[in-house]
């Protein structure tokens, strides 16, 4: 029987106190597509159709409407968004801004198809920006994306921006996106809308990004008689303990007591330590 000492490496991670970046997102942690359409979910565009820069040839009256540039998330659809290796601090005004596909078709009158904006410091605690759901003030994809201006511009970029201390929180590593046009179908609604088939994705820029960086690592050798991955995560449950670990979208993988954890899936997710003294949650990173 062949004896193989494997070695577990988890990295805590800090914030880099550099300069501050601007950016657009680059990662999807995790997305449930709703009903309605399936505009730009086929893997020849998703998602590299909401990576990037709002689509240039948007315009206040005349959206976008190439699948390569967006991405229907569905009427009840979600998705959890990010900036690899990058968290989106709280800074004086707008901190990140999200585009959808809104564009003025009456005067006055904007085609909205809105969602909710939830964040989150650790990926299992979320957020929301309170929003109005008879204005729609708050949400999402209610106003026109301006392709011929600065998307850094908060100002004139058009979409929708939001600044993290209105809602207490200093820093973000991931965004989640909530479709909520159903609100809509009904007629007693004052915005009364039909046709709505799903919040249309273009893209996300953070005006105040800022690099995480690896400011130690944790080592804990063990020894077991199966072939284990050298990307694989096992720690052993303390007596009285609960090791439990997350996605970073805030999806439970597995738990344990008293028991062993075992998980060997290249990526980054939350681990969450609790007893009947206290909760500590740590980023890992396994590879």
């Amino acid at each position: 029987m062949a004896i193989i000492i494997s070695i577990l490496i988890f990295f805590i991670y800090s914030v880099s106190f550099a300069q501050f970046k601007q950016g657009s997102i680059d990662t999807v942690y995790s997305v449930s597509f709703g009903s309605g359409q399936a505009f730009g979910q086929s893997a020849i565009f998703f998602p590299k159709n909401i990576f990037g820069l709002p689509d240039t040839n948007a315009r206040f009256n005349a959206p976008s409407s190439s699948e390569d540039q967006i991405c229907s998330i569905g009427l009840n659809g979600s998705i959890t968004i990010g900036f690899k290796g990058k968290i989106v601090r709280d800074l004086p005004g707008k901190d990140f801004t999200v585009f959808e596909n809104a564009f003025e078709f009456l005067e006055g009158r904007i085609f909205s198809e809105p969602a909710i904006i939830e964040v989150s410091k650790d990926g299992i605690i979320f957020y929301q920006f309170p929003i109005d759901s008879l204005t729609l003030k708050g949400c999402s994809g209610t106003y026109p994306t301006n392709g011929n201006e600065n998307p850094y511009d908060p100002i004139r970029s058009g979409g929708n921006s939001y600044d993290l201390s209105e809602i207490g929180i200093d820093s973000v590593i991931v965004i989640r996106i909530t479709d909520v046009s159903t609100i809509l179908q009904n007629e007693k609604h004052p915005l009364y809308s039909p046709i709505v088939t799903g919040f249309d994705l273009d893209a996300i820029v953070g005006l105040h990004l800022q690099d995480i960086e690896i400011v130690s690592s944790v080592h804990n050798e063990y020894v077991s008689s199966d072939i284990i991955s050298e990307s694989e995560f096992v720690h052993y449950v303390n007596q009285g303990e609960t090791v439990s670990l997350y996605s970073l979208n805030g999806t439970l993988i597995l738990s344990s007591k008293n028991g062993v954890i075992r998980f060997n899936q290249i990526g980054t997710y939350i681990l969450l330590f609790q007893n009947k003294n206290e909760t500590k949650r740590k980023i890992i990173h396994i590879y």
